[in-house]
């Protein structure tokens, strides 16, 4: 059986670039994701140095931090959701299309081709 790697990659490849900014949208918005859980910690860090200081006048200081930690957590969501919905339609678009290149490719066949030919061997070599 031949080696068809790099021909498959680069069909994978030619439906993706459609695609560009939905695949943009979605690896911005999980690199935002994942720096901002890395940021996280230290946003807790500051919560408990400032409650070990037994000090009411860094009150302000942890009202800050729990603010920032809420708007932290709110951009988490929405990037998030905002990767998850961009990966999901550029995943069925791209399937799709998939679909419908190799569905117009087997129309190019001849007719032997599908006598001599099982239908789930057809189906085999189409997926």
């Amino acid at each position: 059986m031949k080696n068809l790697s790099k021909q498959t990659i680069s069909i994978y490849w030619r439906f993706t670039k459609k695609y560009r900014l939905l695949v943009f949208v979605s690896i911005i918005s999980t690199l935002i994701v994942n720096a901002l859980y890395v940021y996280i910690p230290f946003l807790y860090k500051n919560i408990f140095d400032s409650l070990a200081a037994n000090d009411f006048t860094t009150l302000p200081i942890i009202y800050r931090t729990l603010t920032i930690f809420a708007g932290v957590n709110a951009i988490i969501w929405v990037t998030s959701r905002a990767a998850m919905t961009s990966n999901i339609i550029f995943q069925t678009k791209t399937m799709s299309d998939l679909a419908s290149y190799c569905f117009s490719y087997l129309h190019k066949h001849s007719y032997t081709f599908f006598t001599n030919n099982f239908s789930g061997a057809l189906t085999k070599k189409v997926d």
